[in-house]
């Protein structure tokens, strides 16, 4: 992704073999699989955040396109992540996480809706092996399993309360190491 708003897919020769214009920048590029009615998904399709309000998802083999925009009181888009069949678990500075499907006949359409963090939202990530979302807001890390994402599974409060709460997180692979930095820089 580019500052002039393009989306370029390039071979290992540097030639391009794709390429979208988009109406502003991209961030947060990454490749996922669109849930579709076969069995086998490929990892055909780019995601991006446009102005951290909408995600673009951009099938390439075939130039399907979709935005997924989102309730004004959701706030900004912290982070998204691709997991399982072809869903989204988005992140939203308000505190709230939403999982969306984006096989395109229930594009967009929510799969699980909650408060994780009653006043904000800082980091979200999933684990590698798909299998843990893990969350960071004002006083605590929360850790869900992809399965049952209304469910938290482990809350780890700060246990400094001058800290300023969470800003990032890191995972190991399987989410079993959990490292969490704080506003004032404690890990």
């Amino acid at each position: 992704g580019s500052i002039d708003g393009t989306i370029t897919i390039n071979n290992d020769h540097g030639d391009t073999i794709h390429s979208q214009k988009l109406r502003s920048e991209p961030t947060s590029l990454k490749f996922g699989a669109m849930k579709s009615d076969t069995k086998v998904h490929e990892e055909d399709t780019i995601s991006c955040l446009l102005d951290q309000e909408v995600i673009f998802l951009w099938r390439y083999t075939t130039d399907e396109q979709s935005e997924l925009s989102f309730q004004a009181k959701y706030g900004k888009i912290v982070n998204y992540e691709w997991y399982g069949d072809g869903y989204l678990a988005i992140g939203f500075d308000s505190g709230r996480v939403i999982g969306v499907s984006t096989h395109m006949a229930e594009i967009g359409t929510e799969i699980f809706n909650i408060e994780d963090h009653s006043d904000f939202l800082s980091s979200m990530k999933i684990t590698a092996d798909m299998s843990k979302l893990v969350t960071t807001g004002e006083s605590s890390v929360r850790i869900h399993t992809t399965a049952n994402m209304k469910v938290v599974d482990q809350i780890i409060p700060i246990e400094d309360d001058t800290a300023g709460g969470f800003r990032d997180v890191a995972l190991s692979d399987s989410g079993n190491l959990v490292a969490a930095c704080s506003n004032n820089g404690t890990l």
